[in-house]
């Protein structure tokens, strides 16, 4: 009877099966973290950065305007999904309209205003939106002035991956879960 060599456990072949599998497992690996940055970058393509603001226009001594305006200043357009405003406990949810500035100067007292709508629509990366323009300051320019200043504006929007962001009146955006 022949005795037969008993073969070492780690041959070539276990050698080579092992290093294919590992380098397999570092490859993909290494396509996951790939993903996952392509992913940011996307994201941050198209990243929008709302802010408000009151900006008064001296157009000339008899005909300056005053202006609650929305600017995205991000790279990406910004899909406005809420506006809360809130003066003293004088609130209104949705763009500022007649019926808010009423109950802030009483139905006689309404300057001439230009509206806008931005509640629900999309502002484009670099444009600004003026919500509200009031056309005869000189009637109401220190008392508009003092009133928008003084207002609570919270204005929620997303991005189109529906990242949700919100921002107040001269404040930076802070990241929110959504816009409830």
């Amino acid at each position: 009877m022949s005795r037969r060599r008993q073969e070492p456990f780690w041959n070539i072949d276990k050698i080579l099966g092992l290093t294919a599998i590992l380098v397999s497992m570092a490859t993909f690996g290494i396509y996951l973290y790939q993903t996952h940055l392509i992913q940011k970058q996307q994201i941050a393509a198209v990243w929008p950065y709302v802010e408000c603001f009151v900006k008064y226009v001296p157009q000339s001594q008899e005909n300056p305007k005053y202006q609650l305006v929305i600017r995205n200043k991000g790279v990406g357009p910004a899909l406005v999904k809420n506006i809360k405003i809130d003066y003293f406990g004088i609130k209104h949810e949705g763009d500022p309209d007649r019926e808010y500035l009423e109950k802030l100067f009483g139905k006689e007292n309404v300057p001439d205003c230009n509206f806008a709508f931005a509640n629900g629509s999309v502002i484009p990366a670099g444009e600004s939106v003026i919500l509200l323009e009031v056309l005869e300051p000189e009637k109401m320019a220190d008392s508009f002035y003092e009133i928008f200043k003084a207002t609570s504006i919270k204005i929620c929007y997303s991005s189109i991956y529906q990242d949700f962001w919100i921002t107040e009146k001269d404040k930076h955006p802070i990241e929110s879960d959504n816009c409830k």
